[in-house]
């Protein structure tokens, strides 16, 4: 009988264990779930059958330690010891992420002391934004200040987890924002690992200049924390962002490097092996064992101990080890993004490289042109779920940027490479960074130049765990390991890719709205909500949204959700400045304008970006379109609400910064005086405030406070 699946045992376990560790993360299960427990099930039959009773007892293990970790952890994961208290605490910074006008600070060795002096210790990490950033800190210092904490949750309201908070292991935040005035900084230890960092960072810019010195480390350890926004963009743009994560090319390149020297030293293949392995070691140590460099470890060690012991090595079977490894030591990495695309790049690359290399070419440079732009098409094609997932776009030009920079950084690398570490000893000699230098500059020459090119980005919309599924389903059928007829194969081939594609497509089409609907979602960094308004005629309005950096990035990833890319308008009332490049970058990209008062302070501002401004008079109707009107309440001379109706549908947002309209006399004065209709729903953005005992006067349908979870209401 003709085999039809080239059975590797090591990557169905990988994918079983993937799979065990999804399905008791979403602990539900329904009818498409109990599906994949047929998989288990047959892949045991297997083993029996072939008498791999070893291979059968570990998989068991391995599927009942993942499902038992994952359902366990995140069960347990939220303390809600300290929920909503006040505490005083201490701890060491251990990692700083600097935002466009916000720093977050992640301490561990946290203790918290409550108003009785009692100090409590807490497990894990804990998280804290900071605003004015006025102070002198680094890693290592410790800190003392006064706060609320809350327990984060690691399971979002799209149901995902947050791979931050698990990879940083925090447990805590602290509830709003703190300024660095109301925090003690003292001066402590760095671990030897950070000085050393350090020192390397210090040492890149002071012989490369600030921007090419962060980008230089960058492209050494994989930390972009530091890199200028603006040139971190232009290789977004230009899809050549992947080779700041420490990866394959990276490895290869240090191991080929090892391998010359060690083999002019006539070392033989155990000391080569053994030396090879205690440097990639340090390096990934070096590198925080981010999951994109602890898989090419791992799979250049076994390709080098394959040499060893005299046997052939398999890709496939390779890159599914180094994968079981990773989860057997975190097995939440699954959810972690770097994780899912340096496997299904390399995936990419081991399933379709063998059909490009099929291409008869000649002329060897020709072939070695054409085998980089393969592995970069092989790349994009198992990528693109996931870019639509985490980025939503695609960088149209990335094979023609990829064609010119990874010529240049496989020579750029291990010069950067070599000279880094010579200076490390002999810090004299910077000046032979001269040659990175270079070549550093003309990359960034040329991934600008591309990004000057138009239509360099295609919107994508979020790709869920079905549609992903059947894509990669697909993508395993056209490889050399599903054995059909070669005259077959091709028609199924076809037919299954016009398949594949037009759900993905459908997948990816805009949300058309039919119906006038209001929704509600919160924000985990502001615990405040954003209201969107849909209206039948396809017209999206955001309603005073929390645009600072952290709430930001939680809206865009509801837009993709939504499948969004294009929002008509943002009606906001509050004082907040609009000075992020991240909120310039926010309209440009949904081609929206923003609604304020006249004479708001941040219109000027807004207006140099390039952002358009529509100034809204307070206390009338102000009408929008044919559908939509806007009135902004001003009581005392502040702003305190605003109305908007849709049609018939009349909504009130009282803002929380005017406590002093919450008093009853001036709320119902001002009811009575001004608002001549029918509220049908009401939302109040302090939960502290009890608005039952005004429905005599506020007649409306519905409040929304705070603490409500997502509402969707149809208008």
């Amino acid at each position: 009988m003709q085999k039809i699946i080239n059975f590797r045992s090591i990557f169905f376990l990988f994918v079983l264990c993937m799979l065990c560790i999804y399905f008791s993360f979403k602990a539900t299960f329904n009818l498409f779930y109990l599906f994949f427990l047929i998989l288990p099930i047959i892949f045991f039959i297997y083993l029996i059958f072939k008498k791999k009773y070893i291979l059968l007892v570990i998989s068991i293990a391995l599927l009942s330690y993942f499902f038992t970790y994952t359902f366990v952890f995140i069960k347990n994961y939220e303390d809600h010891s300290f929920d909503g208290n006040y505490y005083t605490i201490s701890g060491k910074i251990s990692n700083i992420r600097n935002y466009s006008y916000s720093t977050n600070l992640y301490l561990t060795n946290v203790s918290l002391i409550d108003e009785n002096n009692n100090i409590n210790y807490i497990d894990g990490c804990f998280s804290v934004n900071i605003s004015e950033n006025t102070k002198t800190f680094d890693i290592g210092y410790d800190v003392v200040f006064n706060g609320k904490i809350l327990p984060v949750s690691i399971i979002n309201k799209e149901g995902n987890i947050n791979t931050t908070y698990i990879k940083n292991n925090i447990r805590f935040k602290v509830l709003g924002t703190v300024s660095s005035e109301d925090i003690s900084f003292i001066e402590g230890k760095k671990s030897i690992t950070q000085s050393l960092k350090d020192y390397n960072k210090d040492l890149l810019i002071s012989n490369l200049g600030e921007v090419k010195g962060n980008l230089a480390y960058a492209l050494l350890y994989g930390d972009r924390t530091e890199v200028d926004k603006d040139i971190m963009n232009v290789f977004k743009y230009s899809g050549v962002v992947h080779i700041f994560a420490v990866s394959g090319l990276h490895i290869s390149i240090i191991v080929g490097i090892l391998y010359f020297i060690l083999k002019k030293l006539k070392c033989n293949n155990k000391i080569t092996f053994l030396i090879t392995a205690i440097f990639l070691l340090f390096y990934c140590f070096l590198c925080s064992f981010t999951a994109s460099v602890v898989r090419a470890t791992i799979m250049s060690l076994t390709l080098l101990f394959s040499k060893i012991v005299s046997r052939k090595n398999d890709s496939l079977n390779t890159l599914s080890f180094s994968g079981l490894i990773i989860l057997l030591f975190s097995p939440l990495s699954l959810f972690d993004a770097g994780f899912q695309m340096t496997f299904a790049a390399v995936f990419g690359i081991l399933i379709f490289m063998d059909l490009f290399k099929k291409v008869k070419i000649k002329n060897t440079i020709v072939k070695k042109i054409f085998l980089l732009i393969a592995v970069s098409i092989s790349t994009q094609i198992t990528l693109l779920p996931l870019l639509a997932k985490y980025y939503g776009y695609y960088s149209t030009w990335s094979i023609v940027a990829n064609l010119f920079t990874l010529p240049l950084f496989s020579i750029f690398y291990p010069l950067l490479f070599v000279t880094n570490l010579i200076c490390l000893v002999f810090n004299f000699l910077g000046f032979i960074y001269f040659l990175p230098d270079a070549l550093l500059s003309v990359m960034i020459f040329i991934n600008k130049l591309i990004s000057y090119i138009p239509f360099g980005q295609l919107s994508l919309f979020y790709c869920g765990g079905v549609i992903a599924t059947i894509y990669y389903c697909f993508v395993f059928f056209v490889s050399k390991y599903v054995m059909i007829d070669k005259k077959i194969k091709p028609v199924i081939t076809g037919i299954s890719f016009v398949i594949v594609i037009s759900v993905f497509l459908y997948n990816t089409l805009p949300l058309v709205s039919t119906n006038n609907n209001i929704s509600f979602s919160s924000s985990a960094y502001s615990n405040n909500y954003s209201a969107m308004i849909s209206t039948s005629n396809n017209e999206f309005y955001l309603i005073n949204p929390d645009l600072s950096d952290n709430s930001l990035y939680e809206i865009v990833d509801c837009l993709n959700a939504k499948r969004l890319n294009k929002v008509n308008g943002v009606i906001f009332t509050g004082k907040a400045k609009f000075t992020s490049k991240n909120i310039e970058n926010f309209f440009v990209k949904y081609n929206t304008k923003i609604f304020l008062p006249e004479g708001h302070d941040s219109i000027t501002n807004l207006q140099q970006m390039g952002i358009e401004v529509s100034q809204i008079k307070y206390n009338s109707d102000n009408k929008i379109n044919d559908s939509l009107s806007i009135n902004y309440l001003l009581i005392n001379n502040e702003f305190s609400g605003t109305i908007i109706k849709v049609n018939d549908f009349v909504y009130l947002e009282l803002s929380k910064n005017y406590k002093e309209f919450y008093e009853i006399e001036i709320l119902e004065n001002f009811i009575l005086d001004n608002i001549n209709y029918r509220l049908n729903c009401v939302k109040i953005n302090d939960s502290n405030v009890n608005f039952n005992k005004y429905n005599s006067f506020i007649k409306t349908n519905r409040f929304i406070f705070n603490e409500d979870n997502n509402i969707t209401l149809t208008i």
